[in-house]
């Protein structure tokens, strides 16, 4: 660089360089030079380019460092730092993985809010059918807020297959689905058959649903844009539909989202059944206290008539149905209707005789064996044309058969019928006309037999009247017997009518300890039926208290199976999620050593970089060394050249061209004189530069040590986070594998409580029926005592 500023200086006088003599030499050519200065400038751009990217490797080091120290979870703070190179890299992996944390910080507060409401839902005993509407729509509201949706509501199916809105819970400012009456008509089978088994739909555009143009109307007018459906099982039958709305917005579903729906829709089909066995226990409770009653109201009654009235008008009245009759046999099995209870908008089947030709040969051995024939739909049934052509004019849409037995003879069929529209039977119902029919039976079987007794008395008491004539004075002293009184002995005369009255007085005596056996016998009877009753009465309390332990047990087990299997899931995906961690700081972990790797590299190139300026120092002392001669050399130029001229002077007109040419000399040598006096300048410039720089190089290297120092730490606290996270992952694994093997045990106790379930739901229907025959023995003990009592003794 000295050499081409010398040049520059000889261009500007118009000096050729090659034309300069020194002691009539030509001047060497300055190639050392030349060298020094490229070399120079080489050194001092790399040096430069060193130290900004230490400068920027330090200071992206440090704020990686300050995030990883400042930072906190729910913040959403992110490096800010970017670039493709290891910092940057790094950084990057630092913000996904910090983004991974918070989301699955997210998701496990949406789940325990979740679970939150699961669990109030669950342990809830003590609901009522007036309280479970409001119940249910504060849940449907939290479950709304919680998924951010716009509307949630139950929409339920009846049996007939039509639906209506039941509950919801709106956002501010969405049409309310009740106020517009939604109400559709009737579903097909094979879509309740789908969503009887499990069905689940999420629609994220109902746009591009292939919906009915009425379907798709009514989305239109709520401004559904997006829905899931869910359906809610109750008693093993499809009770209606779980349904979401997000009407600002398409909405991809997300799959636990579906899960938490699902689970919420369970937790509604256990609260409907639950509130839906306690009104069966109420109505079963009802039911059997009006069956008690009419069997105590027919057991008093003596004719068949009186029986089967009181029986088809109380057993209507408790089933709420249309019609119910009795139907009578012949000896062919051809019947007719002898008894009737109808309500006045349908037509009356009285004296109506319905012949079925297969009777005989298909079901009469099945009706004394007990069969009972419940249908919901005679049309659905299939009936021959026959029978459904004698049950048409009828109007009859459902009915309920059951038999009349005395003495394993079937007598006829007691029938109740519903015309208004189909109707499923309830077990209750038919265990009640069950029980009914066989109360009539042995009511009737009762009444016979007084009635036997009645046409004997009849025929005693047309013997006595024609004895009366023969012994009117015997029946004037017996005549208080007829009156219960056995305490008159009939007086005993010589005659025949004496003999008749010696007899009877024996009678009387006999009858008396039979009477007093008879009442005895009946009393401990009595007293032994109403132990029995009051013990069945308590067993079958607490048998049903037991049957109804044993079902809250089996839901609790079913919950907790479903709770424990939600936790293996969340395990396992913890465990993925963790895997994943793993991976990225693995990443991070090679990103920072290439870090260091580049730092080291960056340091050794700084401290070859300072060599080569230290060696540049002291190649500008040697410069200054060449400058001093070239100083001298011109000095003596100059002396020489001066002599020349004077000499030239001497010489006159010869040397005067000798003298042009000293001149020249000696004005080049003043002028090398003073570019001497500049490069020296220039070379002590240079050399104090290099000082500085050798300076500053020694304090960037420094600063270059404490950023690989630095980024040593931050790669320890990464294999820190790797060693914390293989435990907790160790941890997941155990936790997966125990509620795996809790899931399995759990299944395996829940089948057992099911079967204990059952056997105990049989166990009380056995003490119901116990508990049956035990009043039926009792009414009649009461009754045999009502009749001995009449009877006075000795």
């Amino acid at each position: 660089g000295t050499i081409q500023g010398v040049e520059m200086l000889l261009a500007a006088k118009k000096i050729n360089p090659e034309l300069v003599l020194v002691h009539g030499v030509p001047n060497p050519p300055l190639n050392l030079g030349t060298i020094l200065g490229v070399t120079g400038a080489a050194l001092l751009l790399n040096l430069l380019t060193a130290i900004l990217l230490k400068k920027s490797l330090t200071k992206r080091i440090e704020q990686l460092n300050s995030f990883v120290r400042n930072w906190q979870p729910g913040k959403g703070q992110t490096p800010g730092i970017q670039g493709a190179d290891e910092i940057g890299q790094l950084a990057t992996i630092f913000a996904n993985l910090t983004r991974e944390i918070e989301i699955n910080q997210e998701n496990l507060e949406l789940e325990t809010e979740q679970a939150n409401i699961l669990a109030d839902m669950s342990n809830t005993h003590d609901l009522r059918e007036t309280t479970l509407p409001t119940f249910l729509t504060n849940k449907l509201e939290e479950a709304r807020n919680l998924l951010g949706l716009d509307r949630l509501l139950i929409y339920h199916i009846t049996t007939e297959g039509k639906g209506h809105v039941a509950l919801e819970a709106i956002a501010y400012g969405c049409e309310s689905s009740l106020e517009a009456s939604i109400d559709d008509g009737c579903i097909p089978k094979n879509l309740l058959q789908a969503y009887q088994q499990g069905r689940v739909v999420p629609i994220p555009d109902t746009a591009k649903a292939n919906f009915h143009p009425e379907h798709f109307d009514l989305m239109k007018r709520l401004g559904v844009k997006a829905n899931l459906i869910v359906p809610i099982i109750s008693q093993g039958q499809l009770f209606g539909l779980l349904i979401g709305h997000d009407c600002q917005k398409t909405h991809q579903w997300q799959q636990r989202e579906i899960n938490f729906i699902r689970q919420l829709a369970i937790q509604i089909g256990i609260a409907i059944d639950r509130v839906s066995l306690q009104r069966q226990q109420q109505e079963d409770t009802q039911m059997q206290q009006q069956l008690t009653t009419i069997v105590s109201q027919i057991g008093e009654l003596s004719t068949a008539n009186e029986i089967f009235n009181v029986a088809i008008n109380e057993a209507r009245n408790t089933l709420k149905a249309d019609r119910v009759i009795i139907y009578r046999f012949d000896e062919t099995w051809q019947g007719k209707i002898i008894a009737e209870s109808v309500s006045p908008d349908f037509p009356a089947a009285i004296g109506a005789t319905i012949a079925d030709p297969c009777f005989a040969e298909k079901y009469v051995e099945k009706y004394k064996q007990g069969r009972i024939q419940a249908t919901a739909d005679i049309y659905n049934a299939d009936l021959t044309d026959c029978h459904l052509q004698q049950l048409a004019p009828f109007k009859v849409r459902a009915n309920l058969v059951t038999p009349i037995v005395i003495q394993g003879n079937l007598i006829g069929l007691l029938i109740a019928h519903q015309c208004s529209k189909p109707r499923h039977w309830q077990r209750r119902e038919i265990d009640f006309l069950s029980q009914l029919a066989k109360q009539v039976g042995l009511a009737i079987e009762k009444a016979s037999i007084i009635e036997s007794q009645r046409l004997s008395l009849a025929g005693e008491r047309q013997a006595r009247e024609q004895l009366q004539k023969k012994a009117l004075q015997l029946m004037m002293d017996i005549y208080p017997v007829s009156q219960g009184d056995l305490t008159i002995d009939a007086r005993v005369t010589p005659d025949e009518i004496g003999t008749i009255a010696d007899a009877y007085n024996s009678l009387i005596a006999k009858l008396r300890e039979i009477i007093t056996q008879v009442q005895e016998t009946t009393a401990e009877i009595i007293d032994s039926t109403e132990f029995n009753h009051n013990f069945l009465t308590q067993l079958n309390e607490n048998s049903d208290r037991q049957t109804q332990e044993i079902i809250n047990s089996l839901e609790r087990l079913q919950l907790m199976n479903e709770s424990v299997r939600s936790v293996a899931i969340n395990a396992e995906q913890a465990e993925v999620t963790l895997a994943q961690a793993n991976q990225k700081i693995e990443e991070g972990e090679a990103a920072i050593n290439c870090t260091v790797d580049e730092m080291l590299n960056i340091q050794a190139i700084v401290a070859e970089t300072s060599e080569k300026v230290k060696k540049l120092g002291e190649s500008s002392q040697e410069i200054g060394k060449v400058v001093n001669l070239i100083r001298k050399i011109a000095a003596q130029t100059h002396l020489l050249a001066l002599k020349a001229s004077i000499e030239a002077a001497r010489a006159g007109e010869e040397g005067r061209g000798f003298a042009v040419i000293a001149d020249e000399v000696r004005s080049l040598a003043s002028q090398s004189a003073e570019a001497t006096a500049d490069i020296e300048k220039l070379v002590g410039d240079i050399r104090s530069a290099s000082n500085d720089l050798v300076i500053a190089i020694e304090n960037e290297k420094n600063q270059i040590e404490q950023g690989t120092t630095l980024v040593e730490t931050t790669r320890e606290s990464l294999n820190q986070i790797t060693l914390v996270s293989s435990k907790i992952n160790q941890f997941i694994v155990e936790i997966a594998q125990i509620a795996l093997e809790e899931s399995n045990e759990s299944t395996d106790l829940t089948k057992a409580m099911a079967n204990v379930a059952a056997i105990a739901q049989e166990t009380s229907k056995t003490t119901a029926e116990s508990l049956t025959y035990c009043q039926r023995l009792l009414s009649i003990a009461q009754q045999l005592q009502k009749n001995t009592a009449q009877f006075k003794l000795k």
